[in-house]
């Protein structure tokens, strides 16, 4: 890659890919330092542990307000079967399986994450 060396204007949303020079770690696009944060073992598996109990409980939380719904749309139906709750791990085994993915696949490696939630998210508040 050739490095990009057109200034981004202030306030302007930038999604190329660029080269970091390693001395300065400044981004040639937005003249942003960027720093890198190396994590220890420990570290690492506390982060995994967290995002695992994190996902649990939202998807908990989802599933709940969606058996509110369900219920509230029920009532005076003369059918009121709910669907079963998710096993309570649901959301835990799919991050595990996206753990493993990601540590099992072949090929270069990634060299960025896009957020879609934070994607769809952008400019609308």
């Amino acid at each position: 890659l050739a490095p990009v060396k057109v200034m981004a204007p202030d306030n302007e949303l930038v999604a190329c890919r660029v080269i970091i020079d390693p001395e300065t770690t400044l981004c040639p696009r937005t003249n942003t330092k960027l720093r890198l944060i190396l994590l220890d073992e420990d570290q690492k598996d506390h982060v995994h542990s967290t995002l695992q109990e994190m996902s649990n409980t939202q998807y908990e939380a989802y599933e709940n307000m969606l058996q509110q719904k369900r219920m509230k749309n029920q009532k005076g139906k003369q059918s009121s079967k709910v669907p079963p709750p998710q096993d309570e791990n649901y959301a835990k085994k799919h991050i595990e399986g996206f753990s493993h993915w990601l540590d099992d696949r072949e090929g270069e490696p990634f060299t960025a994450i896009v957020d879609g939630a934070n994607v769809a998210y952008y400019g609308l508040g």
